[in-house]
């Protein structure tokens, strides 16, 4: 049972995204961790990115009372001015992020000083506020660049995409393995993330998470062909593991099944169009997928590369979907090949686990029902927010 909250402990909470409406992981993250938190502490909500949407602004101060908000401020560039600067920003992690007006950064520091703790979400916004080593701070790197980059670099055909990935590789690894001599926490994702970080006492794995449900799922014999994909296709790794599935492994499985389905869930990106593609059916974003991914004898993740958790498989894991992964896709997860999930790096061996459950969807049965416990007790917000309000005792007690 959580212990009443203690509104005397001011939590300083501060993202360079906005969360609401939720589109992509980074947004289920930062909501979420925000609103554990405030379910103990007085949080105030800072946002320090690039001017936003009213509408992303009104949504978010429904969620969290009145935010304060800090835009970022960038010099209008055009042309190949506009160009050098994105090759700068892109190539430089010191040069990430924008910076906010001197008055803003005043601003931050009278409202750091009131409070007990700020909790960053990524670096980006502590680099945009010009904070070096702030007093009483974490920060969340729930998507490690370097290790995005590393695992691209093995995905890569050309030699100088592959150049381009090393260097950023290690460039990044300098800059977020810092993090540790500037925060008083770092925060990540996964075991696998402590490690590369140096597996130091002061980095603390806070998963990433989904919500539980209000009534427990129960498994449902798929009688339709469907496979089925959820995330939004602008997304590198997604597009980029999209394209490879569609390549090496969807022909294969046409040719066992030639009635076969693949659905993709998702916002579209006119640079992954799949239209030409036999079989597959784009239905752009669906605001609730339940009834969709109920029709799936497998959700299927097959990245290449990427960084942080998938949430895409929590998601599936709450709905009872069976899962077939590469590696990569579940990486950081704590599941189990042929206990809670499926996994494959080959086409041949993607393929085969996809056929096996669409000729025999029973076989999903118990993968499902094991990657629901799997789920419930480690990935359910309110598991996880226990985490998050230790750390908050230990650093502000």
């Amino acid at each position: 049972m959580m212990a009443a909250p203690n509104r005397t402990v001011r939590v300083l909470y501060v993202a360079s995204d906005l969360p609401c409406p939720p589109g992509q992981g980074s947004h289920l993250r930062i909501l979420n961790v925000a609103r554990q938190l405030a379910k103990a502490y007085s949080v105030t909500f800072v946002y320090a990115g690039p001017p936003a949407a009213q509408d992303r602004l009104e949504a978010t101060r429904a969620v969290f009372g009145d935010i304060v908000v800090m835009p970022t401020v960038s010099w209008p560039l055009t042309g190949a001015a506009a160009r050098l600067r994105h090759k700068v920003q892109f190539h430089w992690p010191w040069y990430h992020a924008a910076p906010v007006a001197r008055s803003d950064k005043a601003r931050f520091a009278r409202l750091h000083r009131e409070h007990d703790l700020t909790w960053f979400h990524t670096l980006a916004p502590a680099d945009s506020l010009g904070l070096r080593r702030p007093e009483h701070a974490v920060v969340d790197l729930d998507d490690l660049n370097h290790v995005k980059y590393r695992l691209k670099l093995a995905a890569d055909a050309s030699l100088r995409l592959r150049t381009a990935d090393r260097i950023l590789a290690y460039k990044w690894s300098r800059w977020e393995r810092r993090a540790l001599d500037r925060f008083d926490a770092v925060a990540v994702c996964s075991r696998e993330d402590r490690r590369v970080l140096g597996d130091h006492e002061r980095i603390v794995v806070i998963p990433n998470g989904f919500d539980k449900p209000a009534e427990t799922p129960t498994w449902t014999e798929r009688r339709a062909m469907r496979l089925g994909f959820l995330g939004h296709l602008g997304y590198t790794p997604n597009r980029d593991g999209m394209h490879w599935y569609a390549r090496e492994v969807w022909p294969k499985i046409q040719r066992v099944l030639p009635s076969v389905q693949m659905r993709l869930v998702g916002r579209h990106d006119p640079r992954s169009d799949f239209s030409h593609v036999p079989g597959f059916t784009h239905l752009g974003f669906v605001e609730d997928v339940t009834e969709e991914m109920a029709t799936w004898s497998a959700m299927v993740v097959p990245l290449q590369f990427g960084g942080g958790t998938r949430l895409k498989i929590l998601e599936a894991f709450s709905r009872m979907c069976p899962v077939v992964a590469t590696p990569v896709g579940a990486y950081g997860l704590d599941v189990t090949h042929e206990r809670d999930i499926l996994l494959s790096s080959d086409p041949e061996g993607f393929a085969a686990r996809c056929v096996s459950l669409l000729q025999d969807p029973a076989k999903g049965q118990p993968l499902a029902e094991a990657a629901w416990r799997t789920f419930v007790r480690h990935y359910d917000w309110d598991v996880i927010g226990d985490t998050i309000r230790s750390l908050v005792r230990t650093l502000a007690p």
